[in-house]
């Protein structure tokens, strides 16, 4: 894959076919992701009545293929045209909805049914996210990757502001089993978009067998020590992000009690915050470093979760989803950047296989954790502890041997 020549100037990327179709793409897609992560839901919130275990489980079988498949998938990634892995993955990804939907129209569509799904499409998800990842870093030049990175989160959370309601609208005006067809539409418009582009694959280096491959990603990993200690730090801020967005939806509903569309116009507020963040990103980053980037966004990150856990009504709920949006993406965009500026790039498929797994280790054990303490104590308790844990991670990040390294990277 060729790499951008060191004279491109930022307004010409975006005159550039293939960012153009990777960025379309990206917004087509997240347009459907924003239908599923609300249908979904609400499937299984009808399905089994509102139970708050039910939309636990749903959650943590979505962070299942990044523990389980994510190093895998990230051999193949370095082992194959990148741009033919995104294409075929986007594809499956349009099977899976569409198989889903036919089980809905046969009659035969169950939790256990919707479960499988979800586990498929995460880990298409996931596989499109890599290859994505690759791409970027083997296309443009290092000092670009910032930029792209919060440019592409850019486009994909200025469709999501819009994303949440309308899908909202749209679920209250259909059936919810109709909006499963959409988003596979979405998936079947997404490939036509990637085909426009034409990126150059460069030789893949990993030739070997899967485990001698797997191995060499895990020997950079563990070479590359601040990676490694961010990873570390990331599976706690994961952990307490996904017991949040999983609890969010069971809070809104049951206590709430918003409608569709009113939950749509919520997420949107979500989304909103997520574009303000990924807009001041490249900025912060320039100003601040790595290590007040980081610091600060776990701080922000821990008071809206605060906030959601005083709340009772939409105004302070409102404001919470903002701070979470723009704080969250914040730190993902950093943490993103870090990693392909740290990795070579014959091994960037595998590292970032690698720590996807790493970075998702507690999520599914936090997330049906979650659904069983909002059962129990409710939905401001789960919020509370998310709070707490944040904070805890803060004050720890502050000492950790982090501080020096990421302090000093800028640039």
């Amino acid at each position: 894959m060729s790499r951008a020549p060191d004279r491109l100037r930022w307004g010409s990327l975006w005159t550039n076919q293939d960012f153009l179709g990777m960025a379309g793409a990206s917004l087509v897609l997240g347009l459907g992701y924003q239908l599923y992560a609300l249908d979904f839901p609400l499937l299984v919130n009808a399905l089994s009545h509102r139970s708050a275990v039910a939309i636990g489980a749903l959650q943590g079988v979505e962070f299942l293929p990044n523990l389980l498949l994510a190093a895998l998938i990230g051999v193949v990634v370095d082992r194959v045209s990148k741009r033919r892995f995104i294409l075929a993955a986007t594809a499956l990804r349009a099977l899976v909805l569409l198989c889903t939907f036919a089980l809905f129209q046969e009659g035969d569509a169950s939790i256990a049914a919707i479960l499988a799904a979800a586990f498929l499409l995460s880990a298409v998800f996931y596989a499109f996210h890599n290859a994505r990842t690759a791409i970027v870093k083997l296309a443009f030049p290092h000092e670009w990757l910032t930029e792209v990175n919060a440019s592409l989160t850019f486009l994909q959370q200025v469709v999501a502001i819009a994303g949440p309601a309308a899908a909202g609208l749209a679920l209250g005006l259909m059936p919810l089993r109709d909006g499963v067809l959409v988003v596979g539409a979405t998936a079947v418009l997404g490939l036509l978009l990637l085909r426009m582009t034409h990126f150059r694959d460069a030789p893949a280096t990993a030739r070997g067998s899967f485990a001698a491959d797997l191995r060499d990603g895990w020997a950079e990993l563990r070479r590359n020590r601040p990676l490694w200690s961010l990873s570390m730090i990331v599976i706690f801020t994961n952990s307490t992000e996904g017991m949040f967005a999983a609890m969010f939806l069971y809070f809104a509903k049951d206590r709430l009690h918003v409608g569709n569309a009113e939950l749509g116009l919520l997420l949107t507020v979500a989304s909103i915050g997520a574009a303000l963040g990924s807009a001041i990103a490249p900025r912060l980053r320039k100003a601040l470093g790595l290590w007040r980037l980081f610091a600060y966004a776990m701080g922000a990150a821990a008071l809206s979760y605060l906030l959601m856990a005083m709340a009772h009504g939409m105004p302070l709920t409102a404001a919470s989803l903002l701070l979470e949006g723009a704080s969250t993406t914040v730190s993902a965009i950093g943490v993103w950047t870090f990693r392909q500026e740290s990795t070579p790039p014959g091994l960037i498929g595998r590292v970032s296989g690698l720590t996807g797994s790493i970075f998702k280790l507690g999520m599914p054990f936090a997330i049906f954790a979650s659904g069983f303490a909002a059962a129990a104590v409710g939905a401001h308790a789960v919020f509370l502890a998310c709070a707490l844990g944040d904070v805890l991670l803060t004050l720890y990040f502050l000492r950790s041997p982090l501080r020096a390294v990421a302090s000093g990277a800028r640039s």
